[in-house]
């Protein structure tokens, strides 16, 4: 599923997103299930996090922000490397995902009910 949830992520309608959404998200309930993972809740709740967690490294900038123990974090290292208009078009293009991530994450809770193959 992860593919195809890139693949939708960037480019996808709203109705494939949350087809792909929830597929995935009862594809991960049924593995947990099988695993042992005997609690509707936990289940729901862990798959949502393993969903949101692979989403994350779709951000263009999924650099470290920290700057423990370094003059400069990653991330502003890697923004500094770049030219001016290329380091403006990944800020932008990062500022993009975050924004289509929220929207995205919004539509699949919408579709819940007709795509969720969850009865609770």
């Amino acid at each position: 599923f992860y593919q195809q949830m890139k693949a939708d992520f960037w480019s996808g309608s709203e109705k494939d997103w949350a087809k792909t959404y929830w597929a995935a998200h009862a594809y991960i309930v049924s593995e947990l299930e099988r695993d042992g993972n005997r609690n509707p809740a936990s289940r729901n709740k862990l798959a949502k996090r393993y969903i949101e967690q692979s989403l994350k490294s779709f951000d263009p900038l999924s650099i470290s922000n920290e700057s423990k123990n370094r003059i400069m974090s990653k991330k502003d290292e890697f923004l500094k490397y770049l030219d001016k208009d290329t380091a403006i078009k990944a800020k932008e293009l990062s500022r993009t995902y975050k924004s289509r991530l929220g929207y995205l994450l919004r539509i699949a809770k919408k579709y819940k009910r007709k795509y969720s193959t969850m009865p609770y």
